[in-house]
């Protein structure tokens, strides 16, 4: 049985009026879940990069937790893809084209708002390092460019 978490705030839906109240409540210092079926396991992206880009145009330390939070669910880290084997069974085994697309940009572009942020705890440098090593090129530049460019 997973462990039952206490928050302060929980946002239903992740649209732009949930993401701003759930930004403005960890600005407030509040502990914020925010749920929401696009934030799930289907490899959505539009809400997250919403999220990623209001944070990277206002970079506060508030954002770094709860972002940091989110990389650490299931399914929300884990999509590089380091040897050519790893990313042949990604190819021939994947469900939809739209999870092995956006699952790694998801986590890129969290990875690198939290970084801008204040990367809480290490975890968008460690991903964004394991992503430099990404057989797919353009994911390992765009970790590096994040690395390079971002504070942190």
């Amino acid at each position: 049985m997973s462990e039952q978490q206490q928050f302060d705030v929980v946002v239903i839906g992740a649209g732009p009026a949930g993401y701003h109240a759930a930004i403005r409540a960890a600005q407030l210092g509040m502990k914020v879940a925010c749920v929401d079926a696009a934030l799930g396991k289907d490899g959505s992206l539009s809400h997250a990069r919403a999220v990623s880009r209001y944070a990277e145009l206002r970079p506060d330390p508030a954002f770094a937790k709860p972002l940091a939070d989110v990389l650490r669910l299931p399914d929300f880290s884990g999509h590089d893809h380091a040897d050519l084997a790893t990313e042949i069974e990604a190819m021939t085994n994947r469900e939809l084209w739209s999870n092995y697309v956006n699952r790694p940009l998801r986590e890129l572009f969290l990875a690198r708002a939290l970084l801008a942020c204040g990367d809480h705890e290490g975890v968008a440098t460690a991903i964004l390092r394991r992503y430099t090593g990404d057989v797919r090129g353009y994911y390992a530049r765009f970790a590096r460019y994040a690395l390079r460019n971002f504070d942190h």
